[in-house]
């Protein structure tokens, strides 16, 4: 599951990266936000196959993990092209912080069950 979860998220930077420079309306701040979008679900993904959570807790996250992951996507591909004044970095910050608060709080209480 890790080399799947590996390859696809490679295959999309490679992507994101390929139609930042092929695309002329896809700025470079766009191109870095959904790659940090991408590393980070894959980061995540990745943390949570390999903890020793229970099955339910691991599948409901995935999907979870999954949805916020494509959101953070759009948004990012969606933003502004600039820095100063571009709501779109708060709420992926945000849903970045709601996610690894999810991440740990299953964590503390799946010991505790």
């Amino acid at each position: 599951m890790k080399k799947i979860i590996f390859v696809i998220a490679l295959l999309s930077l490679l992507t994101n990266a390929v139609s930042c420079i092929i695309l002329p309306y896809y700025s470079v701040i766009n191109c870095v936000l959904s790659s940090f979008a991408i590393i980070s679900t894959a980061g995540l993904l990745l943390y949570l196959v390999s903890t020793k959570n229970g099955v339910a807790y691991k599948i409901s996250l995935t999907f979870i993990f999954l949805a916020l992951g494509i959101t953070k996507f759009l948004f990012a591909v969606l933003s502004l092209p600039v820095i100063i004044g571009n709501y779109s970095i708060l709420v992926i910050f945000g849903i970045i912080i709601f996610e690894v608060l999810t991440l740990l709080l299953t964590q503390l209480f799946s010991k505790h069950i």
